[in-house]
């Protein structure tokens, strides 16, 4: 996240992206399987989003599409992972409240995706302030935290009936992840204090 402004779409600059991508996928495969082992799920998408990250396509073929599709998958998957694991512990420990951060920071991630693949899909469907020539995944990871925040800032405005809904959708989960989550883990909290 603190790269990325720093990235245009030359070459090298792309390949420096896709490797931290690759190492986040990476990191974040390790963290979801327990240390021990990586589901088959995880490790499938695992292999196919990396491919995809460093398979040299035109945006607009299906194979772009198809690992934008499927990086969103890892990314919703690592996020439901991580979710599940706050979900079951029984005490608040650093895993947990790093799990439930990295969550959060997933879920931003496979929306930015989601929306670079409508916007690859239905070019048009979100509005930049001044001129973009080439809608890129930064722009939308922007556009992805802001709107998971419920900041909006307004510079980046989905158009498209879909765009919208996706938006949508992404404001309730950003306003709802918090509260759930906070009261889980002062319930874990409350229960531990409670118990001693």
């Amino acid at each position: 996240m603190l790269t990325y402004p720093y990235l245009d779409a030359s070459r090298a600059e792309v390949g420096i992206l896709s490797l931290l991508l690759t190492v986040v996928c990476v990191a974040a495969l390790y963290a979801v399987g327990g240390h021990d082992r990586v589901p088959r799920l995880g490790l499938g998408l695992g292999v196919l989003t990396v491919a995809g990250l460093w398979w040299p396509v035109d945006t607009a073929s299906p194979i772009h599409l198809l690992a934008l599709g499927l990086e969103a998958a890892l990314f919703l998957y690592v996020t439901w992972a991580l979710i599940a694991h706050v979900f079951r512990m029984q005490e608040v420990t650093e895993d947990t409240l790093s799990g439930a951060a990295c969550a959060y920071l997933f879920m931003g991630l496979a929306w930015a995706t989601i929306y670079l693949l409508l916007e690859r899909l239905h070019p048009g469907s979100f509005h930049f302030e001044g001129e973009v020539a080439n809608v890129v995944w930064s722009d939308l990871l922007y556009f992805s935290l802001t709107s998971l925040t419920t900041t909006g800032y307004g510079d980046i405005t989905p158009l498209s009936h879909p765009a919208r809904s996706l938006t949508s959708m992404q404001h309730v989960l950003g306003v709802l992840y918090p509260a759930v989550v906070l009261a889980r883990l002062v319930g874990l909290y409350k229960g531990r204090t409670a118990g001693a």
